[in-house]
């Protein structure tokens, strides 16, 4: 009889620290302070499966190793939407993003889309020596933005320059004048890495095309 209750109490006190056990796991879960995102709603380190996930629903433009794209919108403003990831032992891990307008975008536009929502968040621009373009520097992101100004040729080739302002107003003309803007964010980890490097031919191989392109260093033709 004895060993009977002695049973009874051995289990009720097994069922008792397995659920003192689960209660304090999901308290740790839950208690756990959410990481901040960076972009998007997204972190930095985020899987491309997770994103895939995520932005359910839009077209992919270009999904291929390191860099998916869609074209879509970004509060009713065309864009190129873009995520770069680091290869992490088959893995690939968010480590910038940005968007490149589709088409031109008013000045009125283009500050309430895009730049206010930066300043708001990051402050006032700084201006590096090294890069053209405007930067805002968070506590672990970094954010660039640029100007390029397109010409069209005979050839129906859009050629483009760069502009380092991009505060208003704008330049305006009478000739054919295509713009494209480029906001450009980055794991500041990353971007101070890529930054420190002292031969900066370097950058060409730290970089993919697509951050190449986000971070300026390299002007697009597009046809």
């Amino acid at each position: 009889m004895n060993f009977v209750n002695n049973k009874k109490v051995l289990l009720i006190f097994s069922i008792y620290t397995f659920c003192i056990l689960i209660s304090s796991c999901v308290s740790t879960v839950t208690n756990t302070p959410k990481k901040k995102p960076n972009f998007r709603g997204y972190s930095w380190g985020n899987t491309k499966r997770y994103i895939i996930d995520k932005e359910k629903g839009k077209a992919i433009h270009k999904n291929i190793g390191e860099t998916l794209i869609y074209n879509t919108q970004h509060r009713n403003v065309p864009v190129q939407l873009i995520f770069c990831f680091k290869n992490q032992n088959g893995v690939y891990r968010l480590r910038a993003a940005g968007y490149i307008t589709n088409q031109h975008v008013e000045n009125e536009k283009l500050n309430r889309v895009f730049l206010k929502e930066i300043i708001k968040k990051y402050g006032e621009h700084s201006i590096p020596a090294e890069i053209r373009g405007k930067f805002w520097y968070g506590e672990d992101t970094v954010v660039y933005a640029r100007e390029y100004i397109g010409v069209s040729v005979p050839t129906n080739t859009i050629i483009f320059n760069t502009r380092t302002d991009t505060n208003l107003p704008f330049i305006t003309s009478k000739n054919s004048i295509k713009r494209k803007f480029i906001f450009g964010y980055f794991e500041k980890k990353f971007y101070d890495q890529i930054m420190n490097l002292n031969d900066k031919s370097l950058f060409h191989g730290k970089l993919s095309y697509f951050e190449e392109i986000l971070l300026g260093f390299r002007p697009k033709r597009l046809r």
